[in-house]
């Protein structure tokens, strides 16, 4: 059983009952997780595990994707003031799913997308989309 914190990029979903997760760890990088069931109502990791959530997981190594065994939602990203802010969040999530970085640079582009999503939270109405294009060119020098 392994332990991490991760940040939800996306989720899809698999079959009938399963979901399958897009996260962006502190230990595993970027990498898919598996959550058997997920789509079930009683499931109990499924309302601590969504996009935009920063959780703390356990998990186990399956053979085509990491199993979810457990997840804490420590911050929902996406729970912000304004529809222009949660549009903004959506693109930053929507950028980090796509780029392709080398894994050792996954812990920097963590700490950049903890760091932007923060201060999305807290930055006034204004200055959302200077904050975005400050993130877009920090992603950008990094990934070069």
């Amino acid at each position: 059983m392994f332990k991490d914190k991760v940040l939800v990029l996306e989720r899809e979903e698999r079959g009938e009952k399963d979901l399958i997760f897009l996260v962006l760890g502190e230990r595993v990088g970027k990498e898919r997780f598996l959550i058997k069931s997920g789509r079930k109502i009683e499931n109990k990791i499924r309302p601590n595990f969504d996009k935009g959530f920063w959780c703390q997981i356990e998990f186990v190594k399956g053979k085509r994707f990491y199993i979810l065994t457990k997840a804490k939602k420590l911050e929902n990203f996406l729970n912000l003031p304004s529809l222009k802010k949660i549009k903004i969040a959506l693109e930053a999530l929507y950028l980090l799913k796509k780029i392709k970085i080398e894994s050792f640079k996954d812990k920097a582009l963590l700490s950049l997308a903890l760091n932007f999503f923060k201060n999305l939270q807290e930055a006034p109405l204004g200055k959302d989309k200077t904050l975005f294009l400050d993130f877009l060119a920090s992603v950008f020098y990094l990934k070069y």
